[in-house]
């Protein structure tokens, strides 16, 4: 499996390319390039490889890095029903919506506590998604290079 390093390099390069053809594409349209390329820099924290930080909770982390530990509280059930390189886990598109959905999951019933209204769907939320979307590829990609060319990546 390519290392950490690896795919977050290709998230940063996808990010910048993704935002110029976006740019070409829409004849200019920066916000369009700008969200999808927030979008794909997001791959960077929503990875398709939240299967593995969610596991392994341990108090030691809980005392010394309670981010940490918290974040690896939040994953933990999501490693639990993704297995790694599942479809569910690293499929493009599904993995992805999977994901958001999980996200979603956790939000929404603070969301409704607060009483605050859900935001309807907008085409810079679209713009994101895509870019999120291009990282999750991207990823894919590079592993499915990593079994081809026996984990040299």
């Amino acid at each position: 499996m390519p290392s950490g390093p690896v795919h977050n390099a290709a998230t940063l390069t996808v990010a910048a390319t993704s935002a110029v053809m976006v740019l070409y594409k829409t004849n200019g349209d920066g916000a369009s390039a700008m969200y999808c390329a927030m979008g794909a820099l997001a791959g960077l924290i929503c990875t398709p490889d939240w299967d593995l930080d969610g596991q392994n909770l341990s108090i030691k982390e809980l005392v010394e890095h309670p981010v940490h530990f918290v974040w690896r509280v939040f994953l933990s059930p999501y490693a639990h029903i993704c297995k790694h390189r599942s479809a569910t886990s690293h499929a493009p598109i599904i993995s992805t919506l999977g994901r958001l959905a999980y996200v979603a999951l956790w939000i929404a019933p603070l969301w409704i506590c607060k009483g605050w209204e859900f935001p309807r769907l907008q085409a810079w939320m679209l713009w994101g998604v895509f870019g999120l979307m291009l990282a999750d590829f991207c990823h894919f990609l590079l592993d499915k290079l990593d079994e081809l060319f026996g984990g040299r990546l």
